[in-house]
């Protein structure tokens, strides 16, 4: 699904609700640095993205992946965090040797905090989806459990950030400098366990 039809339906769900590249393996964990200055914008009704190189909040500058134990893990660290007064998520794109997953992360003030994990846009069940935010790190973190993507052998990680303050959404992606909204959700390489 293209990255801006997911950030589309992010936003829509928080409005609602308030690169296959072939690469090495990594053992357990993968750490990506992203440019700094390539956060995007859209406004509501507008199908074209701008950059806008002094944007400072949810501008990612690295990722980190982790398959270890029973849990995949996947990291993002701002220059600085979205404040909790708008709605702000990440979206993460989970390639594994069988299937695609996205783990769907958003917090949307006064209702709350949710992460949902979904398939071929179908949402799954699975007991144990955790997200946590770091104000002292600038962290966006989702975990889901190995059991819910179906144990995989390696999985490939990468995330786009979404913040909407007003009528417009920011974004970032972990894996590209600049957002292309007609592909899919950059991922990093394959992660063994």
């Amino acid at each position: 699904m293209p990255v801006s039809s997911l950030l589309r339906g992010a936003a829509v769900t928080l409005a609602a609700t308030a690169l296959l590249v072939p690469t090495a393996a990594h053992a357990g964990k993968s750490v990506h640095r992203d440019a700094v200055g390539d956060v995007a914008s859209f406004t509501d009704g507008d199908e074209s993205f701008t950059t806008v190189p002094g944007q400072k909040v949810g501008d990612v500058v690295r990722s980190t992946g982790k398959h270890k134990g029973k849990r995949v893990s996947f990291s993002v660290k701002m220059r600085a965090l979205p404040k909790t007064k708008h709605p702000h998520g990440v979206v993460t794109r989970i390639v594994t040797n069988k299937k695609t997953y996205f783990a769907d992360m958003s917090r949307v003030p006064g209702l709350g905090n949710d992460v949902f994990l979904t398939r071929n846009g179908k949402l799954i069940d699975c007991v144990g989806l955790r997200q946590k935010r770091s104000a002292k790190r600038n962290t966006l973190t989702v975990s889901v459990p190995r059991s819910c993507l179906g144990k995989p052998r390696w999985v490939r990680l990468g995330g786009a950030v979404y913040w909407s303050p007003g009528n417009k959404t920011l974004v970032d992606e972990s894996h590209r400098t600049s957002l292309q909204q007609d592909k899919d959700i950059a991922v990093g390489p394959r992660i063994r366990r």
